[in-house]
């Protein structure tokens, strides 16, 4: 459709006449001028009209002199009793037009062309109010906010229906205008475009001012709501006005102002309708126009809501965000159970194909005891309901609001994701869960229980506990065990071995990395296993093999239960209990400087020794049964050959024994003798079986060796410092120096 762009001129020249240009303006071509014959086409075409025009008085006649064949007659988007003709005005330029409106109807002002609608869409009865808002518009800065149309009642309820498919926020119109627009069921808000009291009185005296006579005759023809105003106005300053009540329709109005002048009035006051109704009756007339302070008013008001239904519409759509990437299915229901919203999950579940907003629910999927659910207000949890074949859960909520149902808002889920998501679960959380207690250590020698009964005692203190013993003797299990009878037990149980990882690596496990640590870090950073392990247990396993430099940080973070990631700037405090392990001597490892004498302290405060499993033979049957009794196997062993078993060292404890009972499943025939286990089964799977020596001899090493490794781990500890190595050491300063000299260090 082509816009209209028009500027208003002296409004006292006496014809109707306009100067037009028309282009046509087609996509991917060529701007040209387009003849009237040309113009006939215009539905095909987007045409845009520049017109200067010339505003006829009111009551001038009209009548077109052109020529009929010259005569093109264009419909645009106006009133339907508006029609525009052009004619040639010579034949040396064809696309030069003369236009008369005929009838001449309200001008407006539109413009359709515009790819956005503003939110605020202002419908003006007459021009004086279109050129008062156009100023208050101005002075608000509300100019690019606002859509101003120039139109009478006829058309006001076309551009309301506009506005509102175009997405307009508020409408903002007076009179009957309103009425109208509000009775017709348009759903955006409606802002009165009010008379104010100050109006009133000034247009009472400009009618006044009309009549030659001192105190003339009046009368309003008024919508309902200027009635209370116009009565008070009457009873105090003027007792000769009237006030003729009017509905919307121009039958109606000239039906009042019929009255008015059997009444003897002078002068009709009322809007644009009614003075040309009174001007044809031969009445001199008044036209009611809104002020400046009135048109302030309005807009503000329009503002107002608009900001107001933008945040409305900020939060719909966080809500419908929200829902649309629930991983839930959700349909909302209002009291009735109808539906009102569908998520795309819940469409996807049910095997939705068209939309059923506004439709009852349990037409399209009827659920146990959702009745209950929108008459009684009971909630219905984890239900079952099948749909095509496949079964979902279903739960349904009441939407309470002021002690009342007004609807519910049911949820699907499919169980086989229910139990995918648990296993997901279950798998990440396997390695942060302490899965043994100690019910599951086997054993009735006083050695393991007497460890038993020591490790009860630790589960209940705070401090660090270091568990000794020789590989396989069931460190971990002792650990987890103490955890899970700690008051940490719901929380996590993180372990590491510390042998298994590089130490480059192992302190970045540790204690984390800040983003940009190091080359193909993660740029977000990594928590370490102590901010993981927050409120539970680190279990430490194999702290032996752990250099140095990790030691000072790991004392560290147990003086100030602090941790700082690697590269970090930030301390964050953590509350971890640590329980370590280790199959070495460590006092041997401090003692030759490999370990951190501080560190050992701290770590040492409870100590829980395991024996070996050559130290309690009572209890090898016991395990041996156990572990063919995991596969409901009995052990094909008799007395003898259990004897065997008995007596072999077991150098790799309960592990090598668990390990050689899983071969001895597989291999052996069905009954095995003690013999046979000697000779065939024993020398194949330990060829080497030898009894272990009690302890290994203590390796050999030179003074000056041992000297020298001395000092050189204490001056690490102390970070170079020689005062402090000294005292480390409990020998002077300068005899730290004379030996540092005669061993040649630096």
């Amino acid at each position: 459709m082509p816009s209209i762009s028009a500027r208003s001129r002296d409004s006292t020249v006496g014809a109707a006449f306009f100067s037009l240009t028309l282009c046509r303006v087609r996509r991917r071509t060529p701007s040209r001028r387009a003849s009237p014959k040309e113009m006939s086409g215009m539905a095909a075409f987007r045409w845009l009209l520049f017109v200067c025009f010339y505003q006829r008085p009111r009551g001038a006649a009209c009548a077109p002199t052109c020529n009929s064949a010259n005569t093109l007659r264009l419909r645009l988007r106006t009133p339907s009793d508006w029609q525009i003709h052009a004619w040639r005005s010579s034949k040396k330029s064809p696309t030069s037009a003369v236009l008369r409106i005929c009838p001449p109807p309200p001008i407006v002002f539109i413009a359709p062309d515009e790819e956005t609608m503003p939110p605020i869409v202002v419908i003006a009865p007459e021009s004086a109010s279109y050129q008062i808002t156009q100023r208050v518009a101005v002075e608000l800065g509300l100019q690019d906010k606002i859509r101003l149309h120039l139109t009478g009642l006829s058309r006001s309820l076309h551009v309301a229906r506009q506005a509102e498919e175009q997405g307009a926020q508020v409408i903002v119109v007076r009179g009957w205008s309103a009425n109208q627009i509000i009775e017709a069921g348009i759903k955006v808000p409606v802002v009165f475009l009010p008379i104010s009291m100050r109006d009133l009185v000034y247009v009472l005296n400009q009618a006044a001012a009309k009549s030659p006579k001192k105190h003339p005759r009046l009368g309003f023809v008024a919508y309902p709501q200027l009635h209370k105003e116009l009565a008070a106005i009457s009873t105090l300053l003027r007792p000769d006005l009237r006030i003729y009540p009017s509905g919307g329709q121009p039958e109606e109005m000239r039906a009042a102002i019929a009255q008015a002048a059997e009444d003897g009035v002078d002068v009709v006051i009322g809007g644009e309708t009614s003075v040309n109704i009174a001007e044809s009756l031969g009445l001199c007339s008044q036209l009611l126009i809104c002020g400046e302070t009135s048109v302030r008013q309005a807009l503000l008001e329009a503002q107002r809501i608009v900001y107001a239904r933008e945040l409305e519409q900020a939060q719909s759509l966080k809500f419908k965000t929200v829902i649309d990437h629930s991983h839930d299915g959700i349909v909302s229901l209002d009291a009735a159970g109808r539906v009102l919203l569908v998520n795309p999950v819940a469409r996807r579940m049910l095997r939705l194909k068209n939309d059923i907003t506004h439709y009852a629910f349990k037409s399209i999927l009827d659920l146990p005891h959702l009745d209950r659910c929108l008459l009684l207000g009971a909630s219905v949890e984890d239900e079952m309901v099948a749909v095509e074949g496949r079964k979902l859960l279903f739960s349904a909520i009441p939407i309470h609001v002021a002690g009342f149902v007004h609807g519910a808002v049911i949820t699907f889920q499919e169980p086989r994701a229910i139990a995918a998501k648990e296993s997901k679960i279950r798998h990440e959380d396997a390695a942060m869960t302490a899965q043994h207690t100690f019910e599951d250590i086997l054993g009735a020698s006083p050695d393991i229980l007497a460890a038993i009964a020591r490790a009860r005692r630790f589960a209940t203190a705070r401090q660090p506990v270091l568990i000794q013993g020789e590989t396989g003797t069931g460190k971990e299990l002792f650990a987890q065990s103490i955890h899970n009878a700690s008051p940490r037990s719901q929380e996590a149980f993180v372990a590491v071995n510390c042998g298994a990882l590089p130490q480059s690596l192992l302190e970045s496990e540790l204690f984390g990395y800040a983003d940009g640590a190091f080359t193909g870090a993660s740029r977000k950073g990594k928590p370490g296993l102590f901010e993981m392990a927050h409120m539970g247990t680190l279990f430490l396993d194999e702290i032996g093999e752990m250099d140095l430099r990790a030691q000072q940080r790991l004392l560290r973070v147990l003086e100030t239960q602090c941790v700082l990631r690697i590269s970090g700037t930030r301390n964050i405090r953590v509350d971890v209990r640590v329980i370590a392990a280790t199959n070495a001597d460590l006092w041997e490892r401090v003692r030759k400087g490999r370990f951190r004498a501080d560190l050992f302290y701290r770590l040492s405060v409870l100590v829980l020794s395991l024996p070996p499993l050559r130290q309690r033979p009572g209890d090898i049957e016991l395990l041996a049964r156990h572990f063919f009794d995991q596969d409901n196997e009995s052990p094909p062993l008799d007395e003898k050959a259990l004897a065997v078993l008995r007596a072999h060292p077991w150098a790799g404890n309960v592990r090598e024994l668990r390990y050689f009972i899983q071969r001895l499943r597989i291999t052996s025939p069905a009954r095995l003798d003690a013999q046979a286990l000697k000779a065939e089964l024993l020398p194949s799977f330990h060829p080497q079986a030898a009894p272990c020596p009690q302890q290994a001899p203590p390796l050999s090493v030179p003074e000056e060796t041992d000297e020298r490794t001395r000092i050189r781990a204490a001056l690490a500890a102390c970070h170079g410092h020689q005062g402090n190595a000294a005292r480390l050491l409990h020998i002077s300063r300068s005899t730290l120096f004379r030996k540092m000299r005669k061993l040649g260090l630096r």
